[in-house]
Order: C-alpha cells, then structure tokens, then sequence
C-alpha cells in the first residue's frame, strides 16, 4: 500500500493541509509545534489505531 496524499481538515492544529507523498521515503521536518507529530498521528488513525499517546479518545483529536 503507498500513501499518496494526506489531506487533514480540522485535526489536532490543522485546520486544513493536503500533504502530498512521493514513493519510497518521505522526510517530515519542521521546527518545533509546526505539526509533524499531528500528521504521523493522522496516518496512524487513518489506518485504524484508535488509542493515541495524545488522546485516549478520537473526540479529542479535532480541533473546534
């Protein structure tokens, strides 16, 4: 399976980005609280881990 794109509308800090992947190997990088971690969370709940380190609950992942 390969990730194509990310689009994250109202996640965690996000209020809307589309991340665009390339195959093979993708570097995420950014300063401090620009998102990194948000968007390596979104993939993992997108293919199905419901319990995070940042939340117990889904509920608290989006931003309102």
């Amino acid at each position: 399976m390969l990730i194509q794109e990310v689009i994250l509308e109202n996640f965690m800090s996000y209020e809307y980005a589309r991340v665009p992947l390339k195959p093979g190997v993708n570097i995420i990088c950014g300063p401090n609280g620009a998102g990194k971690s948000s968007l390596l969370l979104a993939i993992s709940v997108a293919l199905g881990q419901s319990y995070t380190e940042r939340s117990r609950k889904l509920s608290e992942l989006i931003r309102w």
